[in-house]
């Protein structure tokens, strides 16, 4: 996810309307353009409570329920392409207007 949120091969300038939106040239020198990206699997304390108080399989639907907003993308990872809880995050997407990509093995 680090890389969506900065250049990958190359640095994403802010353009010079952006910049100067800042005060501090260091602050708008250095930031990058970013495409917005949250990994599920990141959340350890919200993954923790989840899972001892509710459905594991829901860990994944319950993130996409609570951050997707319609027309967002989920990447669903899954090298079986059969995992639960990768299955119902898709599930929940569709239902709440977030576009789905899968990889699977």
């Amino acid at each position: 996810m680090g890389e969506l949120m900065k250049g990958f091969m190359l640095s994403r300038q802010l353009p010079e309307s952006e910049k100067a939106r800042f005060q501090n040239k260091e602050i708008a020198d250095g930031l990058q353009g970013a495409l917005p990206a949250i990994s599920l699997v990141g959340e350890a304390a919200l993954m923790t409570a989840f899972c001892n108080d509710c459905n594991p399989d829901l860990v994944f639907a319950q993130q996409v329920y609570g951050y997707g907003k319609e027309n967002d993308l989920l990447i669903a990872i899954s090298t079986s392409g059969n995992s639960e809880n990768v299955l119902k995050a898709i599930e929940v997407a569709k239902c709440i207007g977030v576009k789905s990509l899968a990889l699977t093995g």
